[in-house]
C-alpha cells in the first residue's frame, strides 16, 4: 500500500522498491495461492507499468489472474479488475492490441454478469474498453462504450465525478 502512496507522490523508484519487497514477502508468507499475493503481484505490475516497463509487469498480471481464477472462480471481481489492468498493459504494445481488446471484453462480460447494472467497476471497465477501442481506431464501438460509461457513471457517481468527466473528455477528443 505504501508503494501506491509513493506512486502518487511520483517517487516511482521508491514505489517499485516497496512493491518488490511486498511481493517478495507475500511469496514467502503465502507459498500457495492467496489473495494477498495476487494483490502484491498487481501492485508490482502497476509500479513497473508506471516506470514504462509494461512488458515486465505483464507476466505478473497473468500470474495474479490465474491465481484469482483458482481461488475464486472465473466470475470474480478480482479476476475482472486484473483483466482490466492486463488489457490496459497489452494496449501499450501494438503487437498485443487484439489480445488487449479481447481481455477488456472478457472483463466487461464478467462485470455484466456480476453486477447486472450499476456498479463502479462497470463504469471503469466500459471506459477502459472504450479507450482501447479508440486506440484501435474502432471509433463507432468506442463511442458506444464511452456513452454507456458516461450514462452509467452519472447514475453511479453523479455528473461531476472523474469517472464521468474522463470518458466525456475522451469522447470529445474523438469528435
Amino acid at each position: 500500500l505504501l508503494s501506491l502512496v509513493r506512486l502518487v507522490e511520483a517517487d516511482r523508484d521508491e514505489a517499485e522498491s516497496l512493491a518488490r519487497r511486498c511481493l517478495d514477502m507475500s511469496r514467502r508468507l503465502y507459498p500457495n495461492d492467496h489473495v494477498q499475493k495476487g494483490i502484491a503481484l498487481e501492485c508490482m505490475a502497476k509500479a513497473l507499468f508506471d516506470q514504462g516497463r509494461s512488458a515486465e509487469g505483464e507476466p505478473l498480471l497473468r500470474e495474479a489472474i490465474a491465481m484469482y481464477r483458482r481461488l475464486e472462480g472465473e466470475d470474480s471481481l478480482l479476476v475482472s479488475r486484473a483483466l482490466v489492468n492486463l488489457g490496459r498493459v497489452l494496449m501499450h504494445d501494438r503487437s498485443k492490441r487484439v489480445e488487449g481488446l479481447q481481455v477488456l471484453e472478457d472483463a466487461l462480460v464478467i462485470n455484466r454478469r456480476q453486477f447486472d447494472g450499476k456498479h463502479a467497476d462497470m463504469v471503469q471497465s466500459l471506459s477502459a474498453l472504450a479507450n482501447a477501442l479508440a486506440i484501435a481506431q474502432e471509433d463507432t464501438a468506442a463511442e458506444a462504450r464511452y456513452l454507456e460509461a458516461i450514462e452509467l457513471g452519472r447514475e453511479v457517481f453523479g455528473p461531476d465525478h472523474p469517472d464521468v468527466v474522463t470518458p466525456q473528455a475522451n469522447l470529445a477528443i474523438m469528435y
